[in-house]
Formats: C-alpha cells, sequence, structure tokens
C-alpha cells in the first residue's frame, strides 16, 4: 500500500542556487549553503527568502547556515550588517544554527567567526547552535521549532 503522504525530498523546495549560495526550504526551515564567503549581494537575497518564508508561514522561521567556501572569512562590513539583520529580524527566529562540515583549523576559524558575529545581537533570547554534527543540528532545529520536519534530510539537499 502506497502512502498518500510526500517523501520528505519532494516537499522540500530549492529557492536559489547560483553556485555560490544555495538556499532549500521546507516548512519552516531556511538552510543556506555558502559555498564562497559570505558577500553583501549573497546576504540581500537570503534576507529575501528568510523574509518571503517568515511571512508565507506567518510563525517564526529557523535559518541553518552551512559555511562551506575553501578559505574561511569574513568581509567586516558583511559582518555588521548580518549581525544587524540578526537583531532586526529576531522575533522573527525560532532559532540559528550553523553546521560546521569541516575539521581542524578550518573549522576552528570558521567556528569562530560564526559565532562572534552571531553573539553580537543583545539580549536576544533566540537560541543559536554552533556544530559539526548534522544530526544534532536537526534535532536542535526541531526541537525549538513547531514548524520543522524532516530537517537532516534537508540539511543533506542543501550540501549535495
Amino acid at each position: 500500500m502506497r502512502s498518500s503522504f510526500p517523501s520528505p525530498r519532494s516537499s522540500a523546495h530549492t529557492l536559489h542556487d547560483d553556485g555560490i549560495l544555495r538556499l532549500v526550504s521546507r516548512g519552516s526551515v531556511l538552510v543556506a549553503c555558502n559555498r564562497e564567503p559570505p558577500a553583501q549581494r549573497g546576504l540581500e537575497i537570503l534576507l529575501d527568502e528568510l523574509d518571503a518564508l517568515h511571512e508565507r508561514q506567518r510563525a517564526r522561521v529557523s535559518l541553518v547556515v552551512v559555511p562551506a567556501a575553501e578559505r574561511p572569512r569574513m568581509d567586516p562590513d558583511v559582518a555588521r550588517c548580518i549581525s544587524q539583520a540578526w537583531r532586526l529580524r529576531d522575533g522573527q527566529i525560532a532559532c540559528g544554527a550553523a553546521w560546521l562540515r569541516r575539521s581542524g583549523f578550518f573549522a576552528a576559524a570558521v567556528r569562530s567567526i560564526v559565532t562572534g558575529v552571531l553573539h553580537t545581537r543583545p539580549s536576544s533570547a533566540t537560541p543559536i547552535r554552533v556544530t559539526d554534527d548534522g544530526d544534532d543540528i536537526a534535532a536542535f532545529v526541531e526541537r525549538h521549532d513547531p514548524g520543522a520536519f524532516h530537517v537532516r534530510e534537508l540539511l543533506d539537499m542543501a550540501v549535495e
């Protein structure tokens, strides 16, 4: 007997993929895979999609960022814009996470950059997780966002 429910992948949507930034979503979760260090244009695309998802869901949404650039770096102007955007959208975000898929020096450098940018927002109650464990990220998002489901499959789709 076939199930009438769609498979997890069929309900996921690729919102943007220009070879540098890939955005995928399902339910209330948006995953952004950056194949290059964050740039202003990519940030604008990400924020537009995050705002649109929030409007469609009419509820708080979750954001997972997957840094996948070859070199860990962040332009200070882009870091300020990310921090400001995070503060402005604080009430719209159920939780935020960064999935660091690499290890060693790279992961340590990216972890310090991501943690520094995300923790510059004053007195936010939004839960944040930065880890190299995709299963942990999925469980974290599903715990903090009632609209999240099949997050692990969504993470894998974002990095394909």
